[in-house]
């Protein structure tokens, strides 16, 4: 059995096999890559079905899978990749059929499933795999492929290829042994340098164990300085079969030859002096390998250590801050200062650390769109657009719980099934496009489909049979406010209850979600002209560039991404910016119009009514779609902010989306721009 890098090259032999534990971890983590990588090839296949590299990569990774699950000892999984090996085999062969793609993609889900029952359970045993099983073995019953009749007659090369498997990729790896520490015994003539070229052919179908067995023939020679390209490359045949060997050796260049043509698949090989080789070789190898060494795998877990640890310091340099200010000492402001740029540089480079593209999430919606409409007997096609956005990993994963609700209640209750739309006279396979954008400090999400849409009518008619609001109520509500209703707790527009929804569950927790990231839903949708969800939520959750504000008497935090521009009282007064419509005063202030929202009465203790003092500041904030004048009597500076969610634990509590430590040990909540638009009826 040949071992994968999973292993470092350690190939367990049957005593060992009880301390494979220890490699678990490890070998979730690779088998998370191999099967995002899968997807995506197979998703590619489909739209090209005769690419011999896609249809080559998806070959090569169900074998790595393959080799990896029966190593581990879990064999239902290697099992399950054995047989998409042999379809892809047969595809391979230039045979393949309708459907086959389809059964790739269900095995791909298949293996994604038990991947997810190993890490909970340890085993991959829970998921029935009889259906799926009898597909793959009709689908390759009484089967001879070409390949294998015109090898039919090759059983010395079968055996070959059985004690080749045997050898350890490690056998590539370059030996790192000094020249002066290497044993000459029984070497004979002048050490010389020789640069080897070895081309393995095309056909070859093990291009990975030839080169292994190349290399374990010239350590035998001599000593291996360089290989090109790297082992890693090599085991996934993520090269086009040449190799280059720099090699010293007392060997003959014609023995050497003779040796390495000796392994079968080798089709040709020069051997001369390194002096002679050229130098781009060697830039190039040199460059690879500073590549590798720019990247290490860190858990989440040390990241988020890091993260709390950067929050701490964040609070600590606020007091620090207000400490220098009290006493006026140039020393202590100019650490301070010093200290300030460096925990803003620290804190960068750690929000860095976190990102991931929003790629890293997609993945897996494919196959939750698949599953679904396979169960629903519905076809869906689900569009990416702007994947190649990176988010803060955390706030990246609440999003994605908050999509796959969406993604779910398109497919419920948004795409029809494929009779009802060719009645329609629409494209019998229904369309969800998911796309990404960045807006102003914020990530947007867009989660569009062309399905029935909403009846705001039924939602209306639906809550007031559940008790949810009154009839009179339903009467007065405007029709986004009706549309709104679905984001209530209890509400289901499902007339039966399915897998995917009428459990009471559903867009509530959506709504919960973005609360507690303090994101904005909008949705855009019509009877028979699909629907359109928007999502917007900040960059990052954790630590905030923010404006700290008085209101009466009370300090409050503003972050900073949602202020436009901050225009003083006077300012606006004395330019004529301030104007009443119906009633209201707005701000009219570069071709747009902000009303001013009446906060005092909810957030200034003692103060009933709204105070425009000239000696007050105008602050204009978008949110949503939504513009607005928040006036505030004083700004008191800005500043880096660790907020955490406030529970709404008491009705104190609801006015305010989170809180922050300040520099002198008090707490400053951060204004609840959502709850303000209520009071101010504006619409986000």
């Amino acid at each position: 059995m040949r071992c994968s890098k999973l292993f470092g090259g350690f190939c367990p032999g049957r005593e060992n096999m009880q301390d494979m534990s220890g490699y678990r971890s490890l070998f979730i983590s690779e088998m998370r890559t191999n099967l995002e990588a899968l997807e995506d090839s197979i998703s590619l296949l489909k739209g090209n079905p005769t690419d011999v590299e896609l249809i080559n990569e998806v070959f090569r990774i169900t074998h790595t899978i393959k080799g990896m699950s029966a190593t581990m000892g879990y064999n239902i999984t290697a099992d399950l990749a054995h047989k998409m090996e042999d379809l892809m085999s047969r595809i391979r062969d230039g045979e393949m059929k309708e459907g086959d793609i389809n059964l790739l993609m269900e095995g791909s889900d298949m293996l994604n499933e038990l991947l997810e029952d190993i890490v909970s359970t340890g085993q991959d045993i829970s998921v029935d795999m009889a259906r799926l099983t009898r597909k793959y073995e009709e689908r390759l019953v009484r089967r001879i492929p070409p390949s294998a009749r015109k090898r039919a007659s090759e059983d010395e090369d079968a055996k070959n290829r059985k004690e080749d498997e045997k050898i350890p990729l490690t056998a590539i790896k370059q030996d790192k042994t000094p020249l002066s520490s290497v044993t000459k015994k029984g070497w004979r003539g002048e050490m010389k340098t020789y640069e080897v070229r070895i081309n393995i052919s095309d056909k070859s179908l093990l291009k990975d164990v030839r080169a292994a067995v190349v290399m374990e023939k010239l350590k035998k020679k001599g000593v291996v300085k360089t290989v090109i390209p790297s082992a890693e490359d090599i085991e996934s045949e993520n090269f086009d079969g040449n190799l280059i060997v720099l090699l010293e050796t007392n060997c003959e260049p014609l023995q050497l030859e003779k040796e390495i043509l000796s392994v079968r698949e080798v089709k040709t090989v020069s051997v001369r002096e390194a002096a002679d080789a050229p130098k781009r070789e060697g830039k190039s190898r040199k460059k690879r390998e500073n590549t590798d060494l720019q990247s290490v795998r860190v858990s989440i877990f040390r990241l988020n250590e890091l993260q709390s640890l950067i929050e701490e310091l964040v609070v600590q340099k606020g007091r620090l801050n207000n400490l220098a200010s009290s006493m006026p000492s140039p020393d202590l402001n100019d650490i301070a200062s010093v200290i300030e740029s460096i925990v803003s540089e620290l804190t960068g480079v750690a929000l860095e650390l976190r990102l991931v593209p929003a790629e890293y999430m997609f993945r897996r919606f494919q196959r939750i769109v698949r599953t679904i409409a396979r169960e629903q007997g519905k076809e869906v096609n689900l569009v990416v657009e702007g994947d190649n956005i990176e988010m803060d990993r955390p706030v990246l994963e609440m999003v994605g719980e908050a999509i796959i609700h969406l993604i779910k209640n398109s497919i419920d209750h948004g795409i029809e099934p494929p009779h009802v739309r060719r009645d329609a006279g629409k494209d019998p396979v229904g369309h969800i496009w998911l796309r990404v954008a960045r807006e102003r400090g914020y990530s947007v999400f867009i989660v569009e489909d062309d399905g029935r849409g909403i009846d705001s009518e039924r939602v209306a008619e639906i809550a007031v049979k559940k008790g949810i609001i009154t009839r009179e109520e339903a009467a007065r509500m405007s029709e986004e406010d009706r549309i709104n209703l679905i984001f209530r707790p209890g509400l289901s527009t499902t007339r039966e209850v399915t897998s995917v929804s009428g459990r009471v569950v559903g867009m509530d927790v959506v709504m919960n979600i973005l609360k507690r990231i303090g994101g904005t839903v909008e949705i855009e949708t019509g009877p028979g002209a699909g629907t359109v969800t928007t999502l917007r939520l900040p960059f990052t959750t954790a630590i905030i560039e923010a404006l700290i504000v008085r209101i009466g008497r009370e300090r409050y935090v503003v972050p900073l991404q949602a202020v436009l521009s901050i225009l003083s009282v006077y300012d606006v007064k004395k330019g004529g910016l301030m104007t009443t419509i119906a009633g209201e005063e707005v701000v009219v202030y570069k071709e747009d119009f902000y009303p001013v929202l009446d906060v005092y009465p909810h957030l200034s203790s003692g103060t009933s009514e709204k105070k425009l003092t000239d000696g007050g500041y105008l602050l204009l904030i978008q949110h949503g779609r939504a513009k607005f004048a928040l006036p505030v009597d004083n700004i008191l500076g800005k500043d880096d902010m660790v907020v955490k969610p406030v529970e709404p634990l008491s009705n104190a509590f609801r006015t305010f989306s989170a809180a922050t430590v300040m520099g002198d040990g008090s707490v400053a909540f951060v204004l609840d721009f959502p709850l303000l638009m209520k009071w101010g009826g504006i619409s986000g």
